[in-house]
């Protein structure tokens, strides 16, 4: 999560008007979910059918637990979405650990070796297909049109793979590749000064990151698993072909 995805979601604005928590706190909701993996509700262990908030958000401890004068410490409550204030607290630290403890890497050059890795998983499928991949990573100073264009190559390319096994096997090759990545609200405000160039950069990669990490949503673990029981089929046919000529 950059910098940049923290500005922008500590503004996430609640819905106005009546409403439940639902429906007010729906884009905070949201980004807990997107950018953290966090549900802001999970299923009731009473109840199969109903869900309550996802009790790390309950009973937090409050204020000072050493209060000034011997006053008793304040009860604990829970996390309230829609009060600002907190929603700030929460984004900031969630924020902050997921750059814990990691190298200084930039956020470019961590998307850089994720498409190079999945071009070297899928090359050898690639070069049956005839499709061709580039291999030229993103440069450190990649512009945020870089990023999106080597996003949308990598997409390309997934499914010019995928559509080329189509049919060759039962069951398999039927979900479409599809990289949700949206270049960042704040990308677009950004004007042309080295600094803001570099915070437009880091965020549109962490939300091409972002938009890679989601597999199950985006074709690429089923892609994976198609292409291994394709080898595995190609194999055993291989296989079978020996023993019958032995």
């Amino acid at each position: 999560i950059s910098i940049a995805d923290r500005d922008i979601a500590v503004d996430i604005p609640n819905a106005a008007g009546p409403g439940n928590v639902d429906v007010r706190a729906a884009a905070r909701i949201a980004w807990l979910k997107n950018y953290a993996g966090i549900d802001y509700y999970v299923p009731d262990s009473n109840n199969p059918q109903g869900r309550v908030v996802n009790p790390v958000l309950l009973n937090i401890p409050q204020g000072n637990p050493n209060p000034a004068g011997g006053a008793g410490r304040a009860a604990p409550a829970a996390f309230d979405i829609l009060d600002h204030a907190q929603w700030r607290d929460v984004v900031v630290g969630i924020t902050a650990l997921s750059n814990a403890n990691k190298p200084n890497v930039s956020a470019v050059k961590i998307l850089s070796d994720k498409i190079s890795q999945i071009y070297a998983d899928i090359k050898p499928f690639a070069n049956v297909a005839s499709v061709q991949i580039s291999e030229t990573p993103l440069p450190d100073s990649a512009s945020v049109d870089q990023i999106q264009n080597k996003v949308q190559e990598l997409n390309k390319v997934l499914e010019d793979v995928r559509e080329s096994f189509d049919g060759f096997i039962l069951n398999a090759f039927a979900q479409p590749v599809r990289l949700n990545f949206q270049i960042p609200q704040v990308v677009q405000g950004q004007g042309q000064q080295p600094q803001a160039a570099a915070t437009a950069q880091e965020a549109a990669a962490a939300a091409a990151i972002r938009a890679l990490n989601d597999g199950e949503n985006n074709g690429i673990i089923q892609l994976y698993k198609d292409l291994y029981k394709l080898h595995r089929h190609v194999a055993l046919k291989k296989s079978m072909k020996q023993l019958g000529d032995e």
